[in-house]
């Protein structure tokens, strides 16, 4: 059951949205995953650009729009085409990957949502989708993943005073949960009886579960179960842990582009360059 925050306004292109994963994934199930033609880094080359498809966040330390930026310029948010009208982990990666291979990094933003992102890579709008992409199985039947290069947990955030403290408790609870994320695959697979309200990002979450219009919330973090969630919110606590997931980015199936991104991600962290760029943004977790 879905029902939207009533206080807390959901995109009216929701449906279209839902309507437009479910044909590419019905394509992925009749035709089999399509294999990317060889010759994606080739192109690349030849136009002298790789072109990353985000959904940035405000929120978000691995894909954000530099708001200054933007009014300085007085920019809409789908205008900003260049790395430096960005921040984020991912940002960073992918302008040191677009380097390696002698190239410049170009932008396209989705404001459509998360689950547009992976339907765009498909039509070849972009080389690669980032955005804190979790690597889950229903992604993996349409794309390829680079290896993760950060995992954490992904838990369920209450209010200090919840009972929640076991899968099962979910059942028949509201959750907040952003529109089109992996968190949303991970908790109907988990947890079918839960209702569902819908929002755009994670702050919007964490405020519904604190002004009480949602029961609990899904948080990637490695703060640890009965822990406070962080300073921003002292009032929510991590009453579990659902699963280890793990954040990379997505390619088109077969791309050729895949093994020198993996070898990139690799040498940053050996390197000890990759721990330097996620402590730069205040990203914790595992590097993998």
């Amino acid at each position: 059951m879905i029902e939207p925050l009533t206080s807390i306004p959901v995109r009216s292109e929701g449906r279209r949205r839902w309507v437009a994963l479910g044909l590419a994934f019905l394509a992925v199930f009749i035709l089999g995953p399509r294999v990317a033609e060889s010759g994606d880094l080739a192109d690349v080359k030849a136009r002298g650009r790789l072109v990353l498809l985000v959904h940035p966040t405000q929120d978000s330390p691995f894909v954000a729009a530099n708001l200054d930026a933007m009014r300085e310029q007085d920019l809409k948010l789908v205008e900003l085409t260049r790395p430096e009208q960005f921040k984020g982990v991912e940002i960073e990666l992918l302008q040191g990957f677009a380097k390696s291979l002698g190239v410049g990094l170009g932008v396209r933003v989705l404001v459509e949502g998360y689950d547009a992102l992976l339907p765009a890579l498909l039509r070849r709008e972009g080389d690669f989708a980032a955005s804190q992409l979790s690597i889950t199985p229903k992604r993996l039947e349409m794309v390829d993943f680079s290896a993760p290069y950060l995992s954490d947990w992904l838990a369920v955030v209450v209010r200090e005073d919840s009972k929640i403290t076991k899968l099962s408790d979910l059942s028949g609870k509201r959750a907040a949960v952003i529109d089109g994320s992996s968190h949303l695959e991970f908790l109907r697979a988990a947890s079918p009886g839960v209702i569902l309200s819908l929002t755009s990002f994670d702050l919007e979450s964490l405020e519904a579960v604190e002004h009480h219009q949602a029961d609990f919330t899904l948080i990637e973090t490695g703060a640890p179960v009965g822990g406070r969630l962080d300073s921003l919110h002292p009032h929510l606590k991590v009453a579990l842990r659902l699963q280890e997931v793990g954040t990379g980015i997505a390619v088109r199936k077969g791309s050729d582009l895949l093994e020198p991104l993996d070898k990139y991600l690799s040498a940053l962290k050996k390197s000890g360059e990759l721990q330097k760029i996620l402590d730069r943004h205040g990203v914790r977790g595992a590097v993998q």
